[in-house]
């Protein structure tokens, strides 16, 4: 056990060693930074910490000597393993030591003599690290490594404390007996003496080549600064100077070391290569592979070191004069070219601006290569590459991969390095050539030789010359031999020019000549030109006119020459513009040479140059460099889509070909280039592509604007085209391709899934209005609605072999390869992750899908080191996996929890039996043992932590198994607990009673952790609010399920300490809130914020925290009330018992409630943010910036509901659009108010969520509360409180419509727990009446009417819950006001202004509804209105005055006014018309119920069916009449068929029937009679009174605007009466049917052609009211349909002819109708010889008084029988006549009235006349 204990610490305890030591490194480095953010820190502990700098340093290499020769431990010398370890720590604490004297000298310790001695002493003594005790041990990888490691350190080391840039600068350092600076080394003599002579010493070694150069420039800078030798100098001096012996040598020592170093047998340079290509010191890439113990590996500091090394190289010798100049050129490359920007923009600039202007010497080795160009065109063009600070190359084997800096502002350094560059290169002073001696004789010779004594040989041109690059070099220049010797002489021009130009002449020159050679033969390309070229004068000289050398390789110029133009102007725009300006001014260059056509620019050559790499097939032609030349054209054409004059051109360009993505029809040359690419391993093009990929949709993104649909189409069908080529070709086929690097598999997966990711989070395919929206439906379709294996297993397969592959590449230190799976695993994750939330809200919710089937599946995992076989492992396993995977990084374990959260979540909704998270555990205990573990430690990542916690609260909601792990810490046995018979269950107990109560003590639940945060709540509060809230957040998920846990939680629920952690949370003041309006920024962790986040999000989840407590309070109280029935018991939960006292404290309570209540939400803040977008960012809206993560996955503050860093991608395209003016403070204005608008709703979020949580513990305290004399007059008062903030709420909106319903609900609740009560203590009174103004004025809010809510006008409605408050205060005050003395006359007055009130919403919103409901089906309506409106109006106050037809339209106590029971009585007339319509032939049995109703109410519904003409007649009066008629005639409309009639509904309207005819013949009269009429009618009110007199009489009552407004209800009353006479005798199938068929053959109408006032209505009524209809009808269409007949009445609007003519029409067609059929009815009666129907009697008529003997029935037919025959000889022919003329005149009046009503409509009359004469005969 020990050993296996020392086993698993001892690598904790190694590294703990080494961090020991490191810890000083950061605080050294601080020290020489201000900018650093320890600079403070370092400054003010680094003295304390150091108070003997010097002495530290010796310590520190006392140490490292000591550790070199420390022997082995006699104890391990036994085991080879531990052994080797131990020495390989030893080293490592060697090199570590180093680094911190490194890091020491670096500014921190002076580099005195002395100290310089010992380090030289030290690094010589000990062959710079390679000196070692146990050096056999160190044979393996790791040992050499880290040997290597030391040596560069060493070498490094030695170079520093020489200080070379110091001795540059003779300024800064003496030599003097009595030196200033007596901490330097110079100032000692003896100490130079020494390093010197220990420098000649070692100088044969070739590893200590490095220190000879420098002391050979130390020695050249003493030896300048050393006018006169002090005393103490002399030896030193004389030792150096030149001998006059044969033995010493004739030149200064410092040149010849300096020599010898350079010799072209010297190692030097090899070293120098080897250092910064070879070294993780300078190479991160090999610090990861190898696992290096360095702790900054490419630190500038490491750089800065060897650049004075190669700067002091060039001032020691001429650099012309170096055997190996490429060399040089190479390692200057590899130090300021071959790292990461960050690394090398320092030096880069330090030269540019310092080194510069230094000296020639410095900037010789450019001179050089300035001078041999464009003959030797790739020097030149290499260094200024280098000189860019632009870093690695993509195809750079030593580059990491790494992008972690893209999209982050360009840093300052690389702007200077860039502009430098630029200026360089387009102002270059020479222009070499190579010239044939041909050239220089004859007549016409072009140039002349001069050769001059002292001067050399000059050359000069006879005529203008128009060189490469398109500059003219003048006549008569003079021009500098370089080399006159053999056929050719080279002439160094001085001569200006733009390189760059020459740069674009070698570019369009090659492209020209690959064309040329590509299309020979075929006609494809031919540079000829027609129009006429420069002046004869001039010399046009081509690029291969100049000489230049390409060594065979022209592809590996070109290329060259991409990537400084992309390393000059990548994420550079301003720099990037300067560079095309430059390349289109000036002269076309030479190469061009069709005049009449543009020259083509960088774009299209480049595209070019692209089309003709992809397009090259032949083996023969294709070269190794190629793939790196497409790869630096498509990064050409990457930096390029960066300005936004020229990203349209490559838009345009792409689309255009079809070589890169291919089409529909063929997949373009880039498929076969990147298969080649697979043969060999190396995917330096594919990851170009990706890249370039990448960079298109980023362009794309960044320019979404409204005003080019046209283009942003164009860039949406490139990059479909693109998508589908990178899914087909490298996406669904890349995990089987062969890699010479793994590191490049993992590269690629990891940009695909990166692309994949991007487009759905800028485009959510939740949202339907969003940018390229097929572009990301098109991803969402291939991974989640039409996924297939091959789309979804290299997700699924790279997630769950990446655990096992991540130990794998650990384990054989290949830290590179391991850093990009990192990188997969983070980009894969979270992809699966956005592809498991859309699913989520998608229409297949509830179906698996095939991402959720492949992580729920068994798959083969990733293959140990130890074993040669792949097992099966679950992806559900590997993900619980890296959770808690610690060398995973910290983000890949929050990806994974996130995705165990989305997965879970998903696989809750399947439907029917949704899969499980635990079933796919293979050890579910211990899994969430982890877990626990992980939210225990409080040292873990808080992310992790709160995200953590979050998946745990989640799978105690939707899994049982799982909740009961988390919630316990284990499973539980089937037999756990039971006790077998005989005692043998006891002894078994018994034994294992000891080991079960140790599992319990080790198994740590997550409710144990839970407790232990809230033990200490109060620290938690104020330091990590998130924390606490998650807790609370699991515990109240646990007690929401607490039945299912009742018996673990049975002791906790008993718990008084926990209760009382609760219950003091829960009433924990929070304070002021803070403001939420962001005024500024600053920045946290890296991370842009506003300055009022911190404050917001705690704020918030301080809040959120109490509502958690809240909720677990309530949730407690209704479990015991569950479980004891909802009674309660006489023992209360201790969760009662400790939120009890607050209810009984008014002051307590009310602070609570009013904390709960508001809302801090303002609409404002919308309101300006939508205007400034609608303003100046048009296309741009709210609802694509939401944020899409799950509510429970939202973090407070400044990203809580919208994303603003979409936001800032999404402003940058207006920022590059030409025409937008908007300046960088109108992006910050919207960028703060979103800001805003996500601290405001964080607040409004968790106060919306306390509200609830009150609102529920409210409704759970009732049983125990309800009643008590103490709580009710609290409740009630703080009712009224928050019911007058209601009231008074002026803010508008959905939002806040949600949040008004939510404050109502809590007012609910509280006023249910107040309840009634039979006796009100006067301040109860005064409360309460309080409560009953502020719910008036909350109904009578203009903010938040509840007409919205009844409309349906806001998402969640809440006139339900007013409703339910409206009915308490209601019927209280009915309660109150039947008291005596209970209520003044005010509180009176207060009562009724609310009932009056109530009255008229539920009246208005019950119409509403109605009329809503008559457009739909609802069956439930029908039940909802029998239980309420019928229950309600059958038993009112007014009822038993109804049933006994007793409501008056007057009544004498209130004269000049309607009765109020009338208008009620009217209201429910109307109510129950509407409900009987709305639900039309599906009202199933309401329909009899309301016949019952008519029945119930019958005398007064008869009352009003028996007006008569002698009667007066008032508008309330016609109304009650037209009310009645139109229940009458919802109940026919609404009747079932007569198959399955109601006897019930039948004889009501039976009935009807009998009235409705003497009331349609009084009718008659009034209509035919106007002046009649008008004596009958009585003005009601003041009002009606008052307009009736103010017109004077008139002869023509009709011109009267009341009496006309009075005859047009009545014949809008007589068509409704007919309309239901016609549904009551089924004329419709009388008019459609056989006569076989009709349903009732029952005569209704009287039948003769009489008019008699005292009888029923006849034929010759319905044949006088048509006439009189009719001509009233001919009258009206031939006015204007507009023209007004009446103006305006108190009661009635204007009426116009339009209205006028359809209830004409409407009378007269159901005149016609009714007539025709009653008419062809009696007819059909006479025909079979039967007598018509008598009239009916009433209702009520006794039936014994209808009994007739047999024989008087017999003669009253003989009778019957003779009269039908006289009346069909005498009168059918008559009636028939009549009708039919009635008919003819009707028909084209009827056809004219369309015009008026603008409609056409069906000619009844035909088909009326049609009828009549086939059933009488009558001529038509």
């Amino acid at each position: 056990m020990v050993e296996e204990l020392v086993e698993a610490i001892t690598p904790f305890y190694y590294s703990e060693r080494l961090f020991v030591l490191r810890s000083f490194i950061p605080l050294l480095r601080a020290l020489e930074d201000s900018e650093d953010p320890i600079h403070a820190i370092a400054t003010k502990f680094m003295d304390d910490l150091i108070p003997d700098r010097p002495a530290f340093v010796k310590s520190l290499i006392d140490e490292y000597v000591r550790k070199t020769k420390q022997a082995l431990p006699e104890s391990m010398s036994v085991h080879p393993k531990i052994a080797s370890r131990w020495a390989k720590q030893n080293v490592k604490e060697q090199l570590v030591a180093l680094e911190v004297v490194f890091w020491s000298m670096w500014g921190f310790v002076p580099c005195s003599g002395p100290l310089v001695e010992r380090i030289f002493e030290t690094g010589y003594a000990g062959q710079l690290g390679q000196r070692q005790e146990n050096k056999r041990l160190l044979l393996d990888d790791e040992g050499q490594s880290a040997l290597a490691d030391c040596l560069v350190l060493w070498q490094l080391l030695m170079i520093e404390v020489l200080e070379l840039e110091r001795m540059s600068d003779l300024q800064q350092f003496e030599i003097s007996d009595n030196p200033m600076d007596k901490n330097f080394y110079v100032s000692s003599p003896q100490a130079v003496q020494k390093i010197h002579d220990m420098v000649i010493k070692h100088q044969e070694d070739p590893l200590n080549v490095c220190t000879t150069l420098s002391w050979a420039y130390v020695l050249s800078r003493l030896v300048d600064k050393a006018q006169e030798v002090p005393e103490s100098y002399k030896a030193f001096f004389d030792s150096i100077r030149p001998g006059l012996s044969s033995r010493s040598s004739q030149i200064p020592k410092h040149q010849e070391l300096a020599a010898k170093c350079t010799h072209r047998e010297s190692p030097l340079f090899h070293i120098l290569s080897g250092m910064l290509t070879k070294s993780p010191l300078f190479v991160t890439a090999v610090a990861w592979k190898k696992g290096s113990t360095v702790t900054d590996p490419n630190a500038i500091a490491y750089r800065s070191v060897l650049k004075g090394l190669v700067i002091a190289l060039s001032e020691l010798v001429v650099v012309e004069e170096i055997d190996d100049f490429n060399a040089l050129v190479d390692i200057w490359i590899s130090l300021f070219g071959r790292s990461e920007s960050r690394s090398i923009a320092g030096i880069c600039a330090q030269f540019w601006q310092a080194d510069w202007h230094h000296g020639t010497a410095r900037r010789a080795i450019l001179d050089v290569a300035r001078s041999r160009f464009p003959i030797h065109f790739k020097p030149l063009i290499r260094l200024l590459r280098a000189m860019t600070a632009s870093g690695f190359l993509d195809y750079d084997t030593l580059s990491i991969a790494c992008h972690s800096d893209e999209g982050q502002p360009i840093a300052e350094e690389r702007l200077v390095c860039a502009s430098h560059v630029f200026y360089y290169l387009e102002t270059l002073q020479t222009y070499t050539q190579v010239v044939p001696l041909s050239a220089l004789s004859g007549a016409h010779a072009l140039y002349e030789r001069v050769e001059r004594p002292k001067l050399g040989v000059t050359f000069f041109n006879t005529r203008p010359i128009t060189l490469p690059g398109g500059s003219t070099l003048p006549a008569h220049s003079a021009g500098r031999s370089l080399s006159d010797g053999g056929d050719y002489a080279v002439i160094l021009w001085q001569h200006e020019h733009s390189g760059w130009k020459v740069i674009l002449e070698l570019l369009t020159d090659y492209v020209n000549r690959q064309r040329l050679s590509s299309g020979a033969g075929s006609g494809a390309y031919q540079d000829v030109s027609f129009a006429r070229r420069g002046s004869p004068q001039t010399k046009v000289i081509r690029l291969e006119d100049v000489g230049m050398e390409t060594d065979g390789d022209e592809e590996e110029t070109v290329m060259y020459c991409l990537d400084l133009l992309r390393s000059l102007i990548q994420d550079n725009t301003a720099q990037a513009e300067q560079l095309m300006q430059a390349l289109e001014s000036g002269a076309p260059v030479v190469a061009h040479t069709m005049t009449e056509a543009q020259p083509p620019d960088l774009v299209q050559l480049t595209t070019m140059i692209l089309e003709d790499a992809l397009s090259q097939t032949n083996p023969r032609t294709r070269t190794q460099l190629r793939p790196q030349l497409i790869t630096s054209a498509m990064s050409v054409l990457s930096a390029l889509l960066a300005l936004p004059n020229y990203s349209n051109r490559v838009w345009l360009y792409i689309r255009s070909t079809t070589t890169l993505f291919g089409n529909e029809r063929s997949t373009g040359f880039a498929s076969g280039a990147l298969a080649a690419e697979r043969a060999t391993g190396q995917y330096t093009m594919t990851l170009g592509f990706l890249h370039l990929i990448k960079q298109l949709f980023q362009e794309a993104a960044s320019s979404v604007l409204p005003d080019n649909p046209r283009l942003q189409q164009i860039k949406e069908e490139v990059l479909l085209r693109a998508a589908r080529f990178v899914h087909t070709e490298i996406w669904i086929e890349h995990l089987g391709w062969k890699y010479t690097q793994l590191g490049d598999r993992f590269e690629i997966g990891r940009r695909v899934t990166s692309l994949y990711v991007k487009v759905l989070e800028h485009a959510p395919p939740t949202l339907e209005e969003r940018p390229f929206a097929a572009l990301s439906q098109a991803i969402v379709d291939a991974l989640l609605f039409k996924a297939t294996s091959s789309t979804i297993n290299p997700l699924v397969s790279s997630i769950s072999s990446g655990n096992q592959s991540l130990k794998n590449l650990y384990a054989v230190r290949r830290y590179g390869d391991a850093q990009r799976l990192i990188s997969l695993l983070e980009s894969h994750l979270r992809l699966t992750w956005l592809i498991l939330t859309y699913k989520q809200a998608s229409a297949v919710a509830s179906k698996p899908c095939l991402l959720e089937q492949a992580l729920c599946a068994r798959i083969t995992g990733g293959m140990s080191v130890h074993t040669s076989t792949r097992t099966k492992v679950d992806p559900i396993d590997v993900l619980a996996l890296y959770v808690k995977e610690r060398d995973a990084g910290t983000t890949v374990p929050v990806e994974a929890i996130r995705v165990l959260h989305a997965l879970c979540k998903s696989l809750s909704a399947v439907q029917p039996s949704p899969p499980t998270i635990i079933a796919h555990l293979s050890n579910p205990e211990t899994t969430v043992a982890s877990l626990v573990r992980i939210v225990q430690h409080p040292y873990e990542d808080m992310v992790l932590r709160n995200a953590v916690w979050t998946f745990i609260s989640l799978g105690v909601d939707k899994e049982p198994a799982l909740a009961g792990l988390f919630v316990t810490g284990k499973f539980k046995t089937p037999g756990e607990g039971l006790v077998n018979d005989k005692g043998k269950g006891k002894a078994i107990e018994a034994q294992d009673k000891g080991r079960k109560e140790a599992e319990k003590t080790k198994t740590t639940s997550a409710i144990d952790v839970a407790r232990e945060v809230l033990s200490n709540w109060k620290h938690i509060w104020d330091i990590n609010p998130q924390l606490l809230c998650s807790v609370l957040n699991f515990l109240d998920v646990v007690w929401q399920h607490g039945l299912e846990h009742k018996a673990a939680l049975q002791a906790i629920r008993e718990d008084k300490e926990f209760w009382e952690q609760i219950s003091a949370i829960a009433c924990e003041e929070v304070g002021p809130m803070p403001e939420y309006e962001a005024s500024d920024f600053e920045v946290i962790d890296g991370v842009k914020h506003s300055n009022l986040h911190g404050a917001v999000s705690s704020t918030a989840y301080k809040i959120a925290a109490k509502s958690h407590a809240v909720n677990i309070l309530g949730r407690d109280i209704d479990i015991h009330l569950r479980l004891h029935g909802n009674t309660p018991s006489t023992s209360k939960p201790a969760s009662f018992l400790q939120i009890a006292p607050r209810f009984k404290s008014e002051e307590e309570l009310n602070d609570l409630v009013c904390e709960a209540a508001p809302s801090s939400y303002d609409p404002r803040i919308y309101d300006m943010l939508l205007e400034q977008l609608k303003t100046d960012y048009r296309g741009l809206t709210l609802e694509q910036l939401a944020c899409q993560e799950p509510m429970e996955q939202r973090e407070f503050g400044d990203n809580f509901a919208f994303s603003v860093p979409l936001l800032r991608r999404r402003l940058l395209a207006y920022a590059k659009g030409a025409e937008s003016m908007n300046d960088d403070d109108s992006a910050i204005l919207v960028e703060k108010q979103l800001l805003s608008i996500n601290l405001n709703l964080s607040l409004a979020h968790s106060q919306t969520a306390l509200a609830e949580s009150w609102q529920l513990l409210f409704q759970k305290v009732v049983p125990y509360l309800r009643g008590d004399a103490v709580v009710r007059p609290i409740v009630l008062a703080i009712c009224a409180t928050i019911s007058y903030d209601i009231a008074k709420e002026d803010r508008q909106g959905d939002m806040m419509a949600t949040i008004h319903g939510r404050r109502l609900s809590l007012l609910l609740s509280m006023i249910e727990l107040a309840w009634f009560s039979p006796s009100d203590k006067p301040p109860e009174v005064a409360s309460f009446i309080d409560l009953v103004r502020n719910v008036h004025n909350i109904i009578t809010n203009d903010a938040q009417s509840p007409a919205q809510s009844f409309l349906g006008t806001i998402s969640v409605p809440f006139h339900r819950t007013l409703l339910q408050i409206m009915y308490f205060c209601t019927r209280h005050c009915r309660n109150l006001v039947r008291r005596p003395k209970a209520v003044n006359a005010e509180q009176r007055l207060a009562v009724t202004s609310l009932v009056e009130t109530s009255l008229f919403l539920v009246i208005d919103a019950l119409k509403l509804v109605f009329e809503s409901a008559s457009t739909r089906l609802d069956p439930e309506l029908d039940r909802d209105m029998d239980d309420g409106v019928l229950a309600a109006y059958s038993n009112n106050f007014i009822s038993a005055a109804i049933s006994a037809g007793m409501i008056d339209v007057l009544l004498p106590e209130l004269p000049n006014e309607r009765s109020p029971a009338h208008s009620a009585y009217c209201s429910m007339l109307a109510i129950v018309t509407g409900i009987i319509s709305a639900l039309g032939r599906y009202n199933h049995y309401f329909d009899v119920e309301a016949s019952g109703f008519v029945q119930l109410y019958g005398e007064q519904i008869l009352r009003a069916l028996k007006w008569t003409i002698g009667d007066p007649i008032t508008f309330a009066l016609l109304e009650e009449i037209e009310l009645v008629v139109n229940l009458f005639q919802a109940i026919a409309f609404s009747a079932p068929s007569s198959a399955s009639s109601n006897s019930v509904v039948d004889k009501v309207l039976k009935t009807f029937s009998i009235h409705a005819l003497q009331l349609l013949q009084q009718l008659n009269y009034a209509i035919t009679h106007p002046n009649h009429l008008t004596s009958l009618f009585e003005p009601l009110t003041t009002e009606e009174r008052t307009r009736f007199e103010k017109d004077p009489p008139s002869t023509e009552p009709l011109k009267h605007p009341v009496i006309a407004h009075l005859v047009h209800r009545l014949y809008r009353l007589s068509g409704n009466i007919i309309t239901t006479l016609i549904a009551t005798s089924h004329a419709e199938a009388i008019l459609l049917g056989y006569e076989d068929s009709w349903p009732n053959k029952d005569v209704t109408v009287q039948p003769h052609s009489k008019v008699i006032l005292s009888e029923p209505a006849s034929i010759g009524t319905l044949q006088e009211l048509g006439t009189s209809t009719l001509d009233l009808l001919r009258e009206l269409v031939n006015r204007p349909a507009g023209q007004s007949l009446t103006a305006s009445t108190p009661t009635h609007g204007p009426l116009d002819v339009r209205e006028a003519v359809l209830t004409a029409r409407k009378n007269l067609e159901g005149v016609l109708m009714y007539a025709v059929t009653q008419l062809v009815l009696i007819l059909s009666q006479q025909t079979d010889n039967t007598p018509p129907a008598a009239p009916e009697e009433e209702e009520n008529m006794s039936v014994d008084t209808q009994r007739l003997d047999a024989s008087k029935a017999e003669r009253r037919a003989s009778r019957s029988i003779t009269l039908g025959e006289r009346l069909r000889r005498g009168m059918s022919g008559e009636m028939a006549t009549d009708l039919q003329s009635l008919l003819n005149k009707a028909k084209p009046i009827l056809a004219k009235s369309n015009s008026v009503m603008g409609k056409e409509s069906v000619d009844l009359t035909q088909v009326l006349s049609n009828f009549l004469h086939e059933r009488v005969g009558t001529p038509i």
